[in-house]
């Protein structure tokens, strides 16, 4: 079921994504299957970011099984917007 391997590989992206205390949303994605799920499975989702340029950011998500297998590859690209999620402590 696509949700399996999409749910952990969409958080990992926005968790990354957002990580700059920048509010910045999706602008596209993909994903490419490698390998079948199995029944049982426990799925790892650990995102790389690429070198970022301007407002836009490009994220590269595995997502694996217990095993190390790659089962999918989430790519996103993000768009950085207005605003901060929250108000940064002055020294």
């Amino acid at each position: 079921h696509f949700g399996f391997f999409c749910t952990p590989a969409d958080t990992a992206f926005a968790r990354a994504g957002n990580s700059y205390n920048q509010r910045v949303v999706a602008q596209t994605c993909s994903v490419s299957f490698r390998a079948p799920g199995q029944f049982g499975d426990q799925h790892t989702a650990a995102a790389r970011e690429l070198p970022r340029a301007g407002r836009s950011g490009i994220y590269v998500i595995e997502v694996t099984r217990a095993t190390g297998e790659v089962i999918a590859q989430f790519r996103g690209h993000s768009r950085s917007i207005k605003g901060q999620h929250f108000e940064e402590l002055q020294p």
